[in-house]
């Protein structure tokens, strides 16, 4: 069945096995994909609105804050971060960012 309208990314985002979110200025979670519920143990409806520091180890919050800057420049960092996790337990992703400030839809 053909369709007019393009399938939102929103759902291709939710087939993928990593976990997709992203943040706002203020560095709340405005979208979670559902892999963060396998990987991190909240909801995509929990994550949203939280701050995503809120859910990060303490000793990696001050590195985190500190790649901000090189995401917004167009650097793509990449490290490990550990993430207080449920069911209270550590979880330790791959980490990357990028800005999408200025991304449009093709």
């Amino acid at each position: 069945m053909k369709s007019d309208s393009p399938t939102p990314l929103c759902n291709f985002v939710d087939l993928l096995m990593d976990a997709v979110f992203a943040v706002d200025a203020d560095a709340r979670v405005v979208f979670a994909s559902a892999s963060c519920e396998r990987i991190f143990g909240y909801t995509p409806n929990e994550m949203v609105g939280k701050n995503m520091f809120d859910m990060m180890l303490p000793e990696d919050q001050e590195r985190t804050r500190d790649s901000v800057g090189d995401v917004m420049s167009g650097r793509e960092p990449l490290y490990p971060q550990g993430w207080a996790s449920r069911p209270h337990h550590v979880v330790s992703p791959l980490v990357t960012g990028r800005s999408v400030a200025d991304w449009r839809c093709a």
